[in-house]
Formats: C-alpha cells, structure tokens, sequence
C-alpha cells in the first residue's frame, strides 16, 4: 500500500493494515475453495477493499452509519450522460456494441447479463406471458430478446440514437420479434407516447444512476404502470463501487463515501446508493412490496482483477463465475461489496 492510499484511508479512521475482519476472511477463502476459482479473489484494490470491509463490519455493530443523502446538491444538465454517451461513440463504437461477438466486451457483459436474469428469475416468472414491458434505458438491446419471450410486447425507451440504431441491426440479425417490439428515442421522465396505466412492467437496468433526478423518472414510471404493475431497477452500489472503479480518484473517495456521488472523467456524474437510500427513493416513489439483492461481485466488481487470465469461452468456467457472483449475494459478510444493487417492486393495486 503506498503513502498516498494511507493518508487517505487515514481518514476514516476505521482502517488498519490487514483490518479485514476474520469472518470475511473466512468466507473468502471457503468460496475459493467450493468454486475452484481462487484466481478471482485477489481484489483490484485490495487496500480500498479491506477498508470497505472494514466499514461494513462497523457499520454491522452499529458504531458507523452509512446513509448517503439523496440531495447531492446542484444539478447539471439532465442530458449530460446521454450527451457524454453519443460523444464517445466514434471512439468507443466497439465497446459500446457489446452484443456483436467481436466486441472486447460481449463476453463480460454477456455474463453480466446472465446474472441478471438468475436473479430476476421469479419476476420474470410472475409477468404474464402477454404482458407489455417497457425496457427504460434499453440501449442496444441486452435485454429485449429476453424479455420478448413467452410473447411479451416490449417498448424500448433510450435517449441516445446511435444506441437504438445498433439495437434495430441486432434485432435483424437476432430475428426478435419485431411485432412486438417498438422503440422510442426519449428521455426516461418523459413518456409521453405512453399511456396511464399501459404496461404490466418497467425494466430499468443500469440506468437511473445516471440521471440526476431518478424521482422524476419513477413518478412515470408510476404513471404507465397498471395497478400491481412490476418494477425492476439495478443501481451501482456505494461500497462496491468504491472498491471497484478505477476511474473514482483516490483522492475523491473520502468525499464520494460521504456524498455518494462522483464525476467520473470530468464528463458524467454518478449516483451511488446504499440498500436504504435505494429503498427510500423507491419506497418515496408510491411502490410497495420491495426487495432489494446486491450483484456484481466478481465481473465489473471488487473481484474481477485477474478475471482475465479465466477462459471465458469456456461454458464450465462461465457457469462458474455466475454461481459465485449469486452465491456470494446470499453471504451476509460480503453482500455489501456487490457493485450493484437491484431492486423490485410493485406498484400498489389500490392507491
């Protein structure tokens, strides 16, 4: 650990060299052990992830409390991640197309996708199967072809053209239905060519993070559901961000625990949330009936440093990976270092 993670971690005053707390610890090591995949738990930034650690343990016995404020004061632009977003697809155009099997991405976010849908399995279950879903922040497409099965209608809503654009070449080659596919290029608060209560489900992955007033966008999504309408809405974590991303200068984390929130690349702020700061937005929003899971532990999260040196063309070790990123969701000592917290919920049948 250099100097300079010292001074900072100094700053919390609940960090101390090897301060990761034995039942941790433990269950580290007993999950490398029953997953044969030992190589994924050396962490990215292990200083950062035993102070995480560390805090979760105090915060466990109640001697610290994180509850980020949901006012992270002034606001830019609400187009600012879409605009940073279209700006970076000349340059980034690969990354970004991450559903083409050339992409250096399709394999990780494939995985990716994969875990959300174990996760959202008995939600998925529940939607009846001529259910109409409105897939808010849809961008290229990830989940369309799933959420499509059983004959569902599927109304995908992005802000950024160059993204919906990829999504109609991959329904092409993809032969999703485009019957039941229709697509709207909007912002997320602002559903207009929706109806009230119109759809049995809004899917929002990965997206409201992003957007500085994500009250506004649940107030729609409010609007357009049907009484006992589904909800299903992912986030980035505070703690396993922290621990994950790179992009978040060292320097800054002080301030980004305390104000759970950061600009990333001096071009697009995120909002990080913890499990009660989730609940809250949501619960202020009219939903009931919420449960909340963390996700991401080991691909885009804390444990992902030497993920590729694994063979992810290999079926058994894909498998693998996926069993060990839910598994470690259910062990109360790690849970609060996933990367993502997802949510669902339902809007109440009577108001």
């Amino acid at each position: 650990m250099d100097t300079g993670d010292a001074d900072i971690l100094s700053g919390f005053q609940v960090y101390g060299t090897g301060n990761c707390p034995a039942p941790v610890a433990q269950q580290l090591h007993e999950l490398g052990e029953g997953f044969d995949l030992n190589i994924l738990l050396d962490t990215s930034r292990p200083p950062l992830v035993d102070l995480a650690r560390s805090i979760l343990e105090l915060d466990k016995q109640g001697t610290l409390e994180i509850r980020p404020s949901l006012d992270t004061g002034p606001h830019p632009d609400p187009g600012e991640y879409v605009s940073s977003y279209e700006r970076r697809w000349p340059d980034l155009g690969d990354w970004f197309d991450f559903l083409h099997p050339d992409s250096p991405a399709h394999a990780l976010k494939d995985i990716q996708r994969r875990i959300y849908l174990q996760q959202l399995g008995q939600w998925l279950e529940a939607l009846p199967a001529d259910a109409a879903i409105v897939d808010a922040g849809c961008g290229i497409g990830r989940f369309i072809g799933d959420l499509q099965a059983a004959g569902r209608m599927v109304h995908g809503v992005d802000g950024s053209p160059s993204a919906l654009k990829r999504l109609v070449a991959h329904a092409l080659r993809n032969n999703w239905d485009l019957d039941r596919l229709q697509l709207n290029c909007s912002p997320l608060d602002r559903l207009r060519f929706l109806d009230d209560e119109s759809v049995d489900a809004c899917f929002c992955i990965e997206t409201i993070c992003y957007i500085d007033h994500p009250e506004h966008v649940l107030a729609e999504f409010l609007r357009i559901l049907r009484p006992g309408g589904m909800l299903a809405v992912s986030v980035e974590a505070l703690v396993g961000a922290v621990c994950a991303d790179h992009r978040i200068p060292a320097v800054e984390i002080p301030e980004v625990m305390s104000r759970a929130r950061c600009r990333i690349d001096d071009d697009y702020d995120v909002t990080y949330y913890t499990t009660e700061s989730l609940y809250g937005l949501i619960e202020a929003a009219g939903f009931g009936d919420i449960e909340i899971q963390t996700s991401h532990f080991v691909v885009d999260g804390p444990f992902q440093n030497r993920l590729e040196q694994l063979d992810l063309s290999d079926p058994k070790t894909v498998e693998k990976i996926i069993q060990l990123d839910i598994h470690m969701s259910g062990v109360p000592d790690l849970a609060g270092l996933g990367r993502v917290l997802l949510a669902t919920a339902r809007k109440p049948e009577q108001p």
